[in-house]
């Protein structure tokens, strides 16, 4: 600048530090399009797989998704990088300038990373529907109707599942019921007064049944002794007429 007195006046260095803070951000913002503009570029790719391939793309949505998240990660560091130097502007409408742009930037990888999940999407659905038309021509009538039954066993069994699951909650929803009655019940004086009385006719019955036992072994023991001694009684039985018969020969002779 000149002033009239032909002497010059050079610029401040707040305006240098602002020209070069603003040359960052031109910097950033060329990368952020180039950058954008191949994610889209490999969404639309992405989407496309299953359409003129058929079956074969399905080999190629891996690392084309794994391409695609990393452009979008670069987006991140590209937002992070333009936030440092949104705050290096001299001027607070510089600032607020770049810090809307950085909403903007937020906004829109939001919604790229919702198209990019639809194109995963998108690709799988082509994929699968390719690969039913392929193998659909191949199926025959018997194929075709195996195929049909085994959909329905599956829903048979899937059904049946749900049932037992429904049955079992049922159930467990009575336990808590009657578990909660006996607890309310049990906090009643009556009932407590009640449930003595079962538990010491319940003691009573445990030694009615520990005699019944005692007198069953005491009896088996005594069938035991009276067996013994009737065959005793046999043997002795037969002893003495052997005797009486061994006397009389001894007598006549």
């Amino acid at each position: 600048m000149v002033r009239e007195d032909n002497s010059f006046v050079f610029g401040t260095e707040d305006d240098d530090d602002e020209a070069i803070v603003a040359a960052k951000g031109k910097e950033l913002e060329g990368a952020w399009a180039e950058t954008k503009q191949e994610v889209q570029k490999q969404m639309q790719l992405l989407a496309s797989f299953g359409t003129a391939g058929g079956v074969a793309d399905a080999a190629m949505v891996p690392r084309t998704s794994a391409l695609l998240q990393d452009h979008i990660a670069n987006l991140r560091t590209l937002i992070v990088r333009y936030e440092m130097i949104a705050q290096q502007y001299c001027t607070e409408e510089g600032v607020q300038a770049a810090m809307r742009t950085v909403q903007e930037w937020k906004d829109q990888i939001q919604a790229l990373r919702m198209s990019s999940r639809n194109a995963n999407l998108q690709a799988k659905r082509n994929i699968d529907q390719a690969g039913m038309s392929e193998v659909d021509p191949a199926l025959s009538a018997a194929d075709v109707d195996l195929r049909r039954r085994q959909l329905q066993t599956r829903a048979g069994m899937t059904s049946a599942a749900e049932g037992i699951t429904d049955g079992l909650r049922r159930t467990r929803q009575l336990m808590i019921q009657q578990c909660t009655l006996l607890h309310y019940l049990c906090n009643l004086p009556l009932f407590s007064k009640y449930l003595q009385e079962v538990e010491r006719n319940a003691a009573t019955l445990t030694v009615l049944d520990q005699s019944n036992a005692t007198l069953r072994k005491a009896d088996a023991e005594y069938k035991g002794q009276r067996s013994i001694l009737g065959v005793t009684r046999s043997k002795i039985t037969s002893i003495t007429r052997q005797d009486l018969i061994e006397r009389y020969k001894t007598f006549k002779y």
